[in-house]
């Protein structure tokens, strides 16, 4: 639904067909060994999830740099998975998984702001003082 009457222009559209006919049976063969005891808090999603098989876990969470992903204790990678979300790769057996988030560049840009505002301060140190020396 459109707000206001105009034309949209697009350089590029990517269009994903999915097969009707097959998507309910694979979708029950996906959730047959689904993550279990999630918890959700706020930069960090929790959960187990038992294989009969090595597997990827498929994460219907948004694919971001910002995640970084632990599998029993151990780092894993993150796959972008249908070019939106999230999937992990998972031993066979019982495993606890671990999200968890932080913004790309926080702690850069948090570093860069605090040398700012200290630079900021210390040429005001000196300006009053300078100030303070002529008087």
């Amino acid at each position: 639904t459109m707000s206001e009457v105009g034309t949209l222009r697009y350089d590029k559209i990517i269009l994903y067909y999915v097969f009707a006919e097959d998507t309910a049976e694979k979708l029950e063969v996906r959730g047959e060994e689904p993550m279990t005891g999630i918890v959700i808090d706020t930069n960090r999603i929790t959960g187990r999830v038992t294989t009969d098989q090595d597997k990827l876990l498929f994460l219907s969470v948004p694919y971001s740099s910002g995640f970084q992903a632990e599998v029993n204790g151990e780092p894993a990678r993150i796959y972008q998975a249908y070019g939106m979300f999230m999937a992990i790769e998972i031993p066979e057996g019982e495993s606890e998984i671990e999200l968890t988030y932080s913004t790309p560049g926080l702690r850069a840009g948090a570093v860069i702001s605090a040398l700012c505002l200290a630079g900021w301060i210390a040429a005001e140190f000196i300006r009053v003082w300078r100030k303070r020396k002529k008087a």
